[in-house]
């Protein structure tokens, strides 16, 4: 009478990495569960040994990644905090599970990339929705309407802004590249990116962190020149590519929130001195980099050991009496200066070999979502300490492993679920 339903291998491979994507704008305790199940479902193979064969033929992709994990390994002898030592580590297993999983096993192709980021991109529209009902029960009440499009209001209940930020991000790049480069919508999905697009880039100025929007500036230049890129006349397309970004930076600029942090930017750099609050996000940024400066002169190329960037940075602030940023444990802020602190000049070294390796694959493979998403780590990782926040590493790690490792030859079709 019922017909048993059994799924087979790529569709329980298809529901978990689905679930794990949409899961991002929501929790990363709840993404954690599903790259749990990702790994038990690599593990569960009767082809296993097999599988981890298949890694040699990935190993100039894997490389840079294992790499940087190895560092931490090596460097860990020389580590004082363990707890913190343990913590990093523990954010840097993506980069050593996460290559293995997809290099070996990855159905992603057209026509499921295409699904997954559209439930990504309705994920991340009910995400915001949830964001405006929780003000409306938690904040309304005392504040009213007040401080609804206050970054720190916004996102209270999901998390902090400038993580939040990251996935809108995200969600905007794939739509517009879809709108202007792919151009394979159809009317209907061509009106709901559209409406969407809107709706992620009011919810990113309401956010509006830093990195978000010097992102998205450059990421909106990148498409000005795209479209610019074909015309024969050298001086019009340059004309025109100058006066067109010039015109985009002011309207972004004219924004009330990104004017608003842009002219709190412009004070909170008038006076850096040991008396800086922790309030002041730029200046106390700045204050902890030339300190962050001083300690890696004392060992550029041996390092301090993993785990022990913010401890010695704390000392430092505590010498200098920062008394508010000793207060509020102010840490790097500065993944690329944190990493040097921790791991020396090599290690440093193989942080940017790690980027740069990835930038050049999606750049000769034309996956501009790939080679957005390694700017968008970069970008963040030279203003805050990226790769200590999990949130950040493990998303921006599962989205360049997934469309480094893609597998061009499968069709959705060929995997179907099995009755």
């Amino acid at each position: 009478m019922f017909k048993s339903v059994s799924f087979n291998r790529v569709s329980i491979w298809y529901v978990i990495v689905t679930l794990l994507f949409i899961s991002f704008p929501w929790s990363e305790r709840i993404n954690s569960v599903f790259i749990l199940l990702l790994v038990i479902h690599w593990l569960a193979d009767k082809k296993l040994v097999e599988k981890m064969a298949q890694l040699k033929n990935h190993w100039k992709s894997i490389l840079p990644f294992w790499g940087f994990f190895a560092m931490h390994l090596l460097f860990l002898y020389k580590t004082q905090h363990w707890q913190d030592a343990m913590h990093t580590m523990e954010v840097k297993l993506s980069w050593l599970i996460l290559p293995c999983l997809f290099a070996t096993e990855n159905y992603v192709n057209a026509l499921f990339q295409k699904r997954l980021f559209w439930l990504f991109c309705l994920s991340c529209l009910l995400s915001a929705i949830y964001c405006v009902l929780a003000y409306s029960i938690h904040f309304y009440p005392i504040h009213q309407w007040t401080y609804l499009f206050d970054r720190m209001y916004f996102s209270y209940y999901i998390m902090h802004p400038g993580y939040y930020s990251n996935f809108f991000v995200i969600a905007v790049i794939y739509l517009l590249l879809q709108l202007f480069e792919y151009k394979k919508l159809s009317q209907k999905e061509t009106l709901f990116s559209i409406f969407m697009v809107i709706l992620f880039l009011a919810t990113l100025f309401i956010l509006v962190s830093k990195t978000a929007i010097i992102v998205l500036v450059l990421f909106f230049i990148y498409l000005i020149w795209k479209k610019l890129e074909s015309l024969q006349q050298r001086m019009l397309k340059y004309f025109l590519f100058i006066s067109v970004t010039v015109l985009t930076i002011l309207l972004f600029s004219q924004v009330p929130n990104i004017n608003k942090r842009i002219a709190e930017t412009k004070h909170d750099i008038e006076k850096i001195d040991h008396q800086i609050p922790f309030a002041n996000s730029t200046g106390s940024r700045i204050a902890a980099w030339k300190l962050e400066w001083r300690i890696i002169q004392e060992r550029p190329f041996w390092g301090h050991g993993t785990g022990n960037a913010n401890s010695l940075l704390m000392s430092q602030f505590e010498k200098g009496q920062y008394a508010d940023l000793i207060t509020h444990q102010m840490h790097t802020h500065n993944q690329l200066l944190h990493t040097w602190i921790e791991l020396g000049l090599l290690g440093l070294l193989s942080l940017l070999f790690m980027f740069i390796s990835s930038f050049i694959y999606f750049y000769k493979n034309n996956q501009a979502l790939g080679m957005w998403t390694v700017v968008l780590l970069f970008v963040y990782s030279a203003t805050d300490d990226a790769l200590e926040i999990q949130s950040i590493t493990v998303f921006c790690t599962f989205l360049i492993c997934l469309l480094l490792f893609e597998n061009k030859k499968q069709t959705l079709s060929s995997h179907t679920i099995a009755t």
